[in-house]
């Protein structure tokens, strides 16, 4: 009888597992903007297995792809993942897996079982782990890394930082080893139970418990060259010492409870809970950045720790009863809300009793948002606030994405997404929308346009030759044109060309001995009156300088386009290719709804020629999927590392119709990676607005044309500009709404000037939903001098004292766009951050040195001698006693004394800046004379 029970119990299990295997498995990519959807094996008629993934778009409701693979065994699907922007997909089978590229169906690899594979985040790369070997390929750029393996290492998992800048493998044995991108040799190695990534800092902080001790390691993940690492126990028994009266108390150790640490989501704060030796429970909060407990949560006698869940960076749940949670703002430390999850359900439906609810109820990652089921109806509620009643008949609800932007729903046998945000809006009165899931997305062909009419203003200053500023005569009407403005914390840089009607460009003025030509720079903040800047730098890109460029075009091959702007366009691409420097590198893309990457990234001129012929228009002539295009042109600059700069030149003629990425996605890869998109519209059928956003955000440039002929020299235009430009740079000390004007004065033309409103207040990444297409602005634009809004700027009086205004090489003052993926920033940056820096101290309101470092100074000075090519910055602080433009001045005039010393001491003037920024920048509060003492200094920055 035992045997008989054995033998049904194994023949379920197989049943069972046979069965699972045949289910249907549904997964989100890691943002919620792809769903998977594999129904279970098909027996085909020629008696093969076939298996349909089937990838959809959220963002569109529809399929993007469909993956079928046949096997002629009984191979058995056992996983399968997207990489979170949807290009790379993995099928993982009991015998087998496969990498495929999304956008185009392509089989990449097969790798054999026991090979681990990790996708990456922000670009086509992957990671793949064998017995012996850790190899990265890039899909478009067809290249191989090979990474040194660990020996005896037995891998749990392992992943790419946020923006692949590197990647962690986790072993059995609870370590940590921090690899670099493209670094063959693992930069790091640490033991921890978990881990949270702060994306901004980019940084990764491990947590370790080892017995009732626990520590935190914090670890920059590009350059390894930050680490502070915090005990518990330490830090405990310093805080209760601090608390108590009786300082000579004898504290023991607390107890760490087991799966009560939690980090919180950019790693600024970790709550963990305790016993003490008292046998007191309590949760501690503890901020990273200061190496303190700022908070302690205590509990009565034997009760359980409450459930604690971090909902972003600042805010912690703290769990009440099964339906309720308070809501602790942690910097303030106060409670700033409660959640309760509660639900309104209508007349005739019984709806679900507490008990059975705290069961049932599905509540989102980010603990906004909740549903539960009743036989009729599916039920949602956002635990902030009571909806009246928020509801969808006959649906079945499956589970949230990861991000919480999606619920996975059926309704009427058909799958299909609900969307939080409706949720949000849902006043109570009308069902919350449906969206089914279509097998198609159906992006409908575009008729061919004719061409446009310029308006009658329109003056596009075509870059034809290069003229000295010195050949200006009496009759020239010069030009100031805007190219781009950025801003760096409180640095405004201004670019622009000199120009004139006859497309001639002036070099030259930014040579000392034409100071005088810079005749006024006006600043105005806010509704203040306006205020003349003497103290800003002009550089000048130029030929001469050796900067070499990585491009990207991205080019429409939309249908509205047509064969003959098509030949157009690339003739005159053929002709950059021809014109452009040697060691300039190009790639080439070219979209419709679908998008293609014609090889990778060269700098010969016959590739590049044979690369751009390999597709032709024939096999497009769809949608249009800009921000697709523009995704891979970033992708497929963003990682070379060899180049001073990366940029993307985008052109179309229509408006954004068919990608599957967002806005704001693209925009803040490009900002992350620090790649320059430029965008052309063509046409009268496109959106200025949304173009400059793209384009100003990302530090590039827009630019306007309208007939079919341009087509054939906007690059080499664009490419010239990128070439050659002015920079102002100055000081903008507070965050908000400016208005500047820069004025040129020619001896012997008329006076010209560039008019331009700017906020400077920077864009938190983190609080931009990235999914979606509002919340990056058009941060500056060109005032045209006619306004009243620049009347007040053009009637300052000009410039009479001109020793101020600093000329630098454009180098020196050039911020390499923050790639965070440079081998020179691990090598450089991480020997500039072990020195010494000399510490001046000056006579009060002075900026009489009163010390000499001399030490430090020779280990900087040998510094710049060891590495020829970097600058450096030399940036004057003040506390906030006094006047603000006096602190500006006083702060400017102590960094140009310590400039002056380095340089009377061996330094290269031209590789040296000197910056104030006044009060601007406080280290400490300046409530004390200490406080005070400190905030007066100057520093060095390392400028790449």
């Amino acid at each position: 009888m035992k045997l008989i029970m054995y033998v049904l119990f194994f023949l379920m299990l197989a049943f069972g597992q046979s069965t699972l295997h045949a289910q249907e498995m549904r997964k989100f990519s890691p943002d919620g903007a792809f769903l998977l959807n594999y129904n279970g094996p098909e027996n085909t008629e020629s008696g093969n297995t076939r298996h349909t993934i089937k990838i959809y778009s959220s963002k569109h409701n529809c399929t993007m792809q469909t993956i079928q693979l046949f096997s002629r065994t009984e191979e058995t699907i056992v996983d399968i993942n997207i990489s979170t922007n949807g290009a790379l997909l993995v099928i993982k089978t009991d015998q087998i897996q496969r990498i495929y590229n999304v956008r185009n169906g392509d089989l990449i690899m097969a790798s054999e079982l026991g090979k681990e594979i990790a996708l990456s985040n922000q670009s086509s790369t992957f990671i793949v782990r064998g017995e012996k070997y850790l190899i990265e390929y890039n899909v478009y750029a067809q290249e191989v890394f090979q990474y040194k393996t660990p020996k005896r290492l037995s891998v749990k998992d392992f992943f790419y930082f946020p923006s692949d800048e590197g990647f962690a493998i986790i072993s059995n044995r609870k370590q940590y080893y921090i690899f670099g991108r493209n670094k063959p040799n693992f930069m790091r190695k640490a033991f921890g139970n978990s881990h949270v990534i702060d994306p901004y800092n980019k940084q990764c902080h491990i947590f370790n418990l080892l017995g009732s001790n626990g520590t935190v390691l914090t670890v920059n993940y590009t350059a390894i060259r930050k680490q502070r690492m915090l005990t518990t126990t330490k830090l405990f028994k310093q805080y209760v010492k601090e608390e108590s009266k009786d300082k000579d108390k004898k504290i023991s150790a607390p107890r760490l409870i087991k799966g009560y640490t939690k980090l919180s989501s950019n790693g600024s704060y970790i709550a963990y809970a305790v016993q003490t030796g008292d046998h007191e429970k309590m949760a501690l909060i503890h901020h990273l950045n200061s190496n303190k407990i700022i908070h302690t949560l205590e509990f009565e006698g034997n009760k359980d720790y409450p459930e604690l869940t971090w909902m972003n960076d600042s805010l912690l749940a703290i769990r009440k009863s099964p339906l309720s949670y308070d809501i602790m703002h942690v910097p303030s430390g106060r409670i700033q809300n409660q959640l309760n999850y509660t639900f309104k359900f209508p007349e005739g439906d019984k709806g679900i009793g507490d008990k059975k609810l705290a069961k049932q109820i599905q509540i989102s990652n980010n603990m906004r948002y909740a549903y539960v089921s009743s036989k009729k109806s599916t039920f949602f509620s956002l635990g902030a606030i009571r909806q009246l009643r928020s509801y969808s008949e006959k649906t079945k609800p499956l589970f949230f994405d990861a991000s919480s932007s999606h619920i996975l729903v059926e309704k009427d046998g058909q799958l299909g997404l609900i969307k939080t945000a409706d949720i949000e809006m849902d006043l109570g009165n009308d069902e919350i929308r449906f969206y089914p899931l279509n097998d198609s997305c159906g992006f409908k062909p575009e008729d061919v346009l004719g061409d446009a009419e310029p308006p009658i203003a329109y003056d596009y200053p075509k870059f034809e030759r290069i003229k000295h500023i010195s050949e200006v005569s009496d009759t020239t009407e010069l030009k100031m044109v805007l190219q781009t403005l950025s801003n760096k914390d409180t640095i405004t840089e201004v670019e622009f060309q000199i120009m004139d009607k006859y497309g001639n460009y002036y070099t030259g003025a930014a040579d000392k001995e034409h100071r005088h030509l810079w005749c006024n720079l006006v600043r105005q903040y806010a509704k203040e009156n306006p205020e003349q800047l003497t103290d800003f730098t002009v550089a000048e890109m130029t030929d001469d300088t050796p900067m070499k460029l990585a491009i990207s075009v991205v080019l429409d091959y939309s249908g509205s386009m047509g064969m003959g702007r098509i030949i157009a366009l690339e003739d005159g691409l053929k002709t950059f290719f021809e014109s452009k420097a040697e060691t300039d590198g190009v790639s080439i893309v070219k979209y419709d709804y679908t998008v293609d990457a014609q090889g990778p990234l060269s700098t010969e001129v016959a590739m590049l020629k044979s690369n751009l012929d390999k597709k032709s228009y024939d096999e497009y002539g769809g949608a249009t999927a800009l921000l697709d295009g523009t995704r891979l042109g970033i992708e497929q600059v963003q990682h070379e590392t060899e180049f001073d700069e990366r940029i993307v030149i985008v052109i179309t003629d229509g408006n954004e119709n068919s990608s599957f990425s967002s806005k704001n996605g693209v925009i803040a890869q490009a900002i992350e990676q620090g790649v320059k998109v430029y965008t052309i519209g063509f046409g009268d059928f496109i959106s200025e607005s949304y173009l400059k956003g793209i384009a100003y955000n990302t530090n590039g440039g827009y630019y306007r044309i309208y007939r079919s002929n341009e087509l054939r020299w906007i690059y080499q235009d664009i490419y010239q500009k990128v070439k050659h430009y002015y920079k102002i740079r100055y000081v903008s000390p507070e965050y908000g709404k400016y208005k500047t004007l820069v004025k040129l004065c020619p001896e012997t033309a008329k006076s010209t000037s560039l008019s331009v409103s700017y906020d400077n207040t920077p864009v938190d990444l983190s609080k931009i939903d990235l999914s979606g297409e509002d919340g990056f602005e058009i941060p500056f634009e060109n005032i045209s001098s006619s306004k009243k809004e620049v009347s007040q700027l053009e009637n300052v009086k000009n410039i009479e004292d001109f020793t101020q205004i600093n000329f630098a090489d454009i180098k020196t003052i050039h911020r390499r766009s923050p790639n965070t993926n440079q081998e020179m920033i691990s090598k450089e940056r991480q020997e500039f951050d072990t020195l010494s820096l000399p510490k001046f101290e000056f006579v009060f309101d002075k900026t009489i040195i009163t010390n000499d470092p001399a030490e430090e100074i020779a280990m900087v000075l040998d510094f710049m001698k060891k590495y020829p090519h970097v600058s450096l910055e030399i940036v004057g602080h003040t506390d906030n006693e006094g006047g603000e433009d006096y602190n500006l001045k006083l702060s400017k005039d102590r960094a140009e004394k310590v400039r002056k010393l380095l340089i009377s001491r061996g330094a290269n003037e031209a590789r040296l800046l000197s910056i104030g920024m006044g009060a601007t920048d406080p280290l400490v509060s300046n409530d004390t004379e200490e406080g005070r003492q400190t905030n007066r200094r100057v520093v060095f920055v390392l400028v790449e």
